[in-house]
């Protein structure tokens, strides 16, 4: 992973072209089996958390079909999103123009990559 970002949202940027982005509660989960609920946009310690992931490498990252999103580091942490009853938990932008989002109540959207260009 290359940057990762926590202000109104947590966006995770690859060295390989991907973002993420969480835009509701997400649960990290340290290599020891610890776990906390961070919140985007309220800075404090959930942003510390999240920041520390900066430079990790991204080992499995996957979507369950009712849109849970899982994301692997190399440490053995992992970030988890689930769905939102009302908003769009995450999205996935790929390098070639793929896209992914968690839609509202649950369920993926998938659109593959532009023919643009």
């Amino acid at each position: 992973m290359v940057r990762v970002g926590t202000g109104q949202l947590v966006s995770l940027v690859t060295d390989t072209g991907y973002e993420i982005t969480v835009e509701t509660d997400t649960v990290l989960a340290d290599a020891d089996g610890g776990g906390r609920t961070l919140t985007p946009g309220l800075g404090g310690s959930g942003a510390r958390h999240l920041a520390r992931l900066a430079g990790r490498e991204i080992t499995r990252a996957e979507a369950d079909d009712d849109g849970t999103l899982t994301v692997a580091f190399g440490d053995g942490s992992a970030l988890t999103v689930a769905p939102h009853p009302d908003d769009e938990a995450w999205g996935l932008i790929g390098p070639r123009g793929e896209r992914a989002v968690c839609l509202p109540g649950g369920g993926l959207a998938i659109w593959g990559p532009s023919d643009a260009g």
